[in-house]
């Protein structure tokens, strides 16, 4: 809700993409229903583009989130 809220209020496009697990971080990937929960909700308040999509780079451990337990 804080997000379609803030949202609203400027015209944007919003890109939701899942986080991929990192070692030694305690977020986890959500699951693709709770991706399209999360679009289906942004869509109905905000009435934005809401785009779901998918994270590329994995098998490099170059994809969202991934990056930051590099070092």
């Amino acid at each position: 809700q804080a997000l379609a809220r803030i949202s609203s209020t400027v015209p944007c496009k919003i890109n939701l993409i899942g986080f991929n697990p990192v070692e030694g971080v305690r977020f986890r990937s959500p699951r693709l229903e709770e991706l399209q929960h999360f679009q289906k909700i942004l869509l109905g308040a905000c009435k934005q583009a809401v785009t779901l999509r998918r994270s590329h780079g994995t098998d490099i451990a170059a994809a969202c989130g991934q990056l930051a337990g590099a070092g």
